[in-house]
């Protein structure tokens, strides 16, 4: 049974909510999920395609506003991330290179769905590489 789930995400915060396992303990990223205290934008239904504050504008998952969170946090290195928390929501591989979280990886990602529409498959259909989900926070 999903739980409600409630937070707020700007340029520079997250308040972390409860995600609750929305992320399966068999997802590659799990560990890493809960090291960086399960941020809950993770578990958003197209974060993995570019939806950084899970949040949609006329019908869109990705806009201006994923792009100017993505833009801050991409190419720092994770120390930064610990200041800005909600940063690790541009993280969209669920995966770090070279003390870096947001790297070229997570941009092939997000200008391959930025210009898409509102056509975005869900993270799951298929799976990039992150997942699998219990369930959706969003």
């Amino acid at each position: 049974m999903k739980k409600p789930i409630f937070f707020l995400i700007s340029l520079f915060i997250t308040i972390p909510c409860i995600a609750d396992d929305c992320l399966s303990e068999t997802a590659r990223e799990y560990d890493i999920w809960v090291q960086w205290d399960r941020p809950c934008c993770w578990c958003c239904r197209y974060q993995c395609r570019g939806d950084i504050n899970c949040a949609s504008f006329l019908g869109k998952p990705i806009t201006l506003s994923d792009l100017n969170i993505f833009k801050a946090a991409f190419n720092q290195h994770e120390e930064y991330f610990l200041i800005n928390p909600g940063w690790i929501c541009a993280d969209l591989n669920h995966d770090g290179f070279l003390g870096k979280r947001v790297t070229l990886s997570d941009l092939n990602i997000f200008k391959q769905y930025f210009f898409f529409g509102s056509n975005i498959p869900q993270c799951d259909e298929p799976p990039i590489i992150t997942g699998p989900y219990n369930w959706f926070c969003d």
